[in-house]
């Protein structure tokens, strides 16, 4: 009797553990949320606002914005929870996978760009390498960091049913194209696309190491090409 009922109380004093795991949890998820929601949406508000006024913000001013939020958003996220940098998908566990699957898709969506620019715009000069920016990697890598490894992570992780990779993926989608505004609705509706198919591609791995190059790679083409 007395062995059964410390079976009981160590089950019950296990249960207790996992379900203050559970709650701790959802708590810096929703911590990180409730972060990156607020800067990104405070600066949709700024940029539109500074627009409004007739001083508009600089295409540089705006990259460098973004990529200071995201270290924001990791400071204020390392520093008041528990979550460390590999719940934000910054792994090598499965890297050469990753790598070599980022590479593939890569080629594969440059080609398609060279070639749509080819039939869309004949005769006119193909590449246009005064449009590359050199500078362009950090951006990818903190975009990334913000909208696959910060906001999909979080919004697959507190959402429970069945569609939560859906939500999560329609989610980060909008917050990445708004943060393209600033270029345009036609280059945010690209910025969509690419984001939504992005968002597949970190389901898959959970690492940004991969979206992050085939994100550079897609954007330098697409600037490069000057298809917007």
């Amino acid at each position: 009797m007395m062995k059964k009922e410390k079976n009981i109380e160590h089950d019950l004093k296990v249960m207790e553990t996992v379900e203050k795991n559970l709650d701790a949890q959802k708590h810096d998820a929703v911590y990180c949320l409730i972060v990156i929601m607020c800067l990104s949406n405070i600066w949709v508000i700024i940029v539109a606002l500074w627009d409004y006024l007739g001083r508009p913000f600089k295409p540089n001013v705006l990259t460098l914005v973004v990529e200071v939020i995201s270290v924001v958003v990791l400071f204020m996220v390392l520093r008041n929870t528990k979550i460390k940098l590999l719940d934000f998908g910054l792994k090598v566990d499965n890297l050469k996978e990753t790598l070599t699957r980022a590479i593939i898709i890569s080629a594969v969506c440059v080609g398609i760009l060279v070639l749509a620019k080819y039939i869309l715009h004949p005769g006119e000069r193909l590449f246009c390498w005064e449009y590359f920016d050199h500078k362009y990697l950090p951006t990818a890598i903190f975009q990334e960091f913000i909208c696959r490894g910060g906001l999909l992570s979080i919004l697959v992780r507190v959402n429970n049913s069945k569609n939560a990779k859906l939500v999560g993926l329609i989610s980060s989608t909008f917050l990445f194209s708004s943060l393209h505004l600033y270029y345009g609705f036609p280059f945010m509706v690209g910025a969509a696309a690419l984001s939504f198919f992005l968002g597949l591609v970190y389901l898959k791995d959970r690492n940004i190491v991969g979206v992050s190059i085939i994100h550079w790679f897609i954007g330098t083409a697409v600037f490069v090409l000057n298809l917007f």
